[in-house]
């Protein structure tokens, strides 16, 4: 009988645990540390990365990087490896691959959103994939409201860097990866 009671309320305080996002203080959102912003962004926000870029040379207008295509001969494939001023690996992307970047991605539990969406003109997105100014805007209402985003647009001039990336995702229905476009977008603060 003991035990019983006891299964019966273990089962009880099991189905009425909630999972839903916690609530987190404002203190407990993510505090910028560094000048690099980096969000992959598909149907909704994938992933964000941040990190201080190794020269200190401020950006002022368009985003210098450079793209380099790396031939890999044990899969035969290229990657293509994107570069911030030649130094700091923004992203990789192999040929058939799934899109990498070099960083440790922030928890989204910790990043705060607003409802207020962040205006942008076309004129700040350094587009470097996308045929359509339109793609790119609907790609940037999904990370306008972040916060982190907002704070890296203070007072920043510097131009807003977008990468139409492909990932590959595995659909149960039809038994294979199928490609899901994403937008990349990098943004530098000085």
């Amino acid at each position: 009988m003991k035990t019983l009671l006891i299964l019966l309320i273990s089962c009880i305080l099991l189905v009425s645990c909630k999972k839903e996002r916690p609530c987190y203080p404002k203190s407990g959102f993510y505090q910028s540390q560094g000048n690099v912003l980096i969000v992959v962004c598909g149907e909704e926000i994938d992933s964000v990365y941040e990190f201080k870029r190794t020269n200190s040379t401020p950006i002022l207008d368009s985003v210098p990087f450079v793209t380099v295509n790396v031939f890999n001969f044990q899969n035969q494939e290229y990657t293509k490896h994107v570069l911030l001023q030649g130094i700091d690996s923004i992203f990789s992307k192999p040929q058939f691959g799934n899109i990498g970047v070099p960083r440790t991605a922030i928890h989204p539990y910790y990043l705060e959103q607003t409802e207020e969406l962040l205006e942008v003109e076309s004129s700040s997105f350094q587009n470097n994939s996308f045929s359509s100014s339109l793609i790119v805007q609907n790609y940037w209402n999904k990370i306008a409201g972040l916060t982190l985003v907002k704070k890296y647009r203070e007072n920043n001039s510097s131009k807003i860097v977008v990468f139409r990336g492909i990932d590959f995702i595995y659909d149960e229905e039809i038994g294979f990866d199928v490609p899901i476009e994403k937008a990349i977008f990098v943004l530098v603060r000085n």
